[in-house]
């Protein structure tokens, strides 16, 4: 049972759970607590670990605040934090959040070189101005993505592997359509722009209109374009009829769309994690409430007046005592997304005398910064357990 005082909520009977007064401010449990004996007007409670608060009588004092917690530095960086206090040991999993400051990285990207115009125009020798990709590579942090640097680290939490972990990678593709005469007609546009100068491009343009005369002497080919330009013209005055609905009006039958799927672009994994906490004394205690903290702080903007430094980031880990898990899949850098606490964890409000929540869960959403790339697997990171 709990300590408290009689008349404040908390009715004894025995071994059963206690009775929790509507007035949730009253509410006071310890699961590891057990009844020893009364005194007087108070229910003395024995523990086999030191209690949250050993003094009944400053159960109801808020803590004295020092300056340099009422006013957080939000880049100063925090000893190793950990829940529960004794589970690492060298056999042990666990998973590691390492928090370190946003920065820029940089990215090699090819340089643009830019010919000028050579000889008089109109002459002969005359040739234009042209602007090319260049065998040069210069730095960009425009594409260069997130950077850890170790300098940057602020602090490092452990807690134990939940009981649902999963990861999911997934990769774009979308529908692709490009039916014939639209193929020819891109045929005939890149031939004349490849094409030496106007003389081969005007020659170029000339052999499409060729070859498009050539196919309208088949009939079929003629009512196609013939549905084609009539669907044009009557969606220019609000009619929403396609060239293929009308010819599957016409003739029952429409141009062959050489419908296939193609790569449209990568994507970035999302994970999400779901832990309890029931401290146990005092020293969890201090540690839960300063995870929860880390985690919440670590997630936000900061501001700068007229503009908004960006969030510090997450490296996630799985460990297998000090080193990493051989099984388990590896993270890119990561956002703290969202934090969710709930600070009811058994669906009760009960608290201990300084006031801590006796059972309480929190949800993390990250997503990761940068997609995973074939190459990723064959690094040092990617080549151990089953990659990212």
């Amino acid at each position: 049972m709990a300590r408290g005082t009689r008349g404040s909520g908390m009715r004894n009977r025995g071994n059963r759970t206690p009775y929790v007064n509507p007035n949730p401010s009253n509410n006071q449990r310890g699961e590891w607590a057990r009844r020893n004996r009364n005194q007087g007007d108070t229910v003395v409670v024995e523990t086999p670990q030191k209690v949250l608060s050993e003094d009944p009588a400053t159960s109801n004092t808020t803590p004295k605040t020092t300056k340099d917690q009422t006013v957080p530095d939000r880049l100063k960086k925090f000893k190793s934090l950990r829940y529960p206090s004794e589970f690492i040991h060298e056999d042990q999993d666990c998973i590691q959040f390492q928090i370190f400051k946003y920065e820029r990285g940089s990215k090699q990207i090819r340089s643009l070189d830019t010919t000028p115009a050579k000889g008089k125009a109109g002459s002969k020798d005359y040739v234009e101005a042209s602007t090319s990709f260049s065998t040069k590579m210069r730095q960009s942090k425009l594409v260069g993505g997130p950077k850890k640097l170790l300098k940057n680290k602020i602090g490092t939490i452990l807690l134990p592997i939940p009981s649902a972990i999963s990861d999911t990678n997934a990769t774009n593709y979308g529908e692709s359509k490009l039916n014939d005469f639209y193929a020819a007609g891109i045929d005939t546009v890149e031939g004349a722009i490849t094409s030496d100068g106007l003389k081969g491009m005007m020659g170029e343009l000339a052999a499409g209109g060729k070859n498009l005369t050539s196919a309208l002497k088949d009939p079929g080919t003629k009512n196609a374009l013939n549905s084609w330009i009539a669907a044009q013209a009557v969606g220019m005055v609000g009619a929403n009829i396609s060239p293929e609905q009308l010819m599957m009006r016409q003739s029952a039958q429409m141009i062959n769309p050489n419908m296939e799927m193609l790569f449209s672009g990568p994507s970035v994994r999302s994970f999400q994690f779901l832990f309890k906490f029931t401290p146990r004394n005092q020293q969890e205690s201090t540690e839960v409430k300063q995870i929860i903290r880390q985690f919440k702080q670590n997630m936000m903007p900061r501001f700068k007046g007229t503009f908004l430094k960006a969030p510090n980031i997450f490296e996630l880990s799985y460990r297998k005592g000090a080193g990493m898990h051989p099984f388990l899949n590896r993270f890119k850098l990561c956002a703290l997304t969202n934090c969710s606490t709930t600070y009811t964890g058994d669906g009760t409000y009960t608290t201990y005398h300084d006031g801590t929540p006796v059972s309480m869960t929190m949800n993390l959403s990250f997503q990761e910064l940068t997609p995973v790339y074939n190459e990723d697997y064959d690094n040092a990171d990617g080549a151990i357990g089953v990659g990212y």
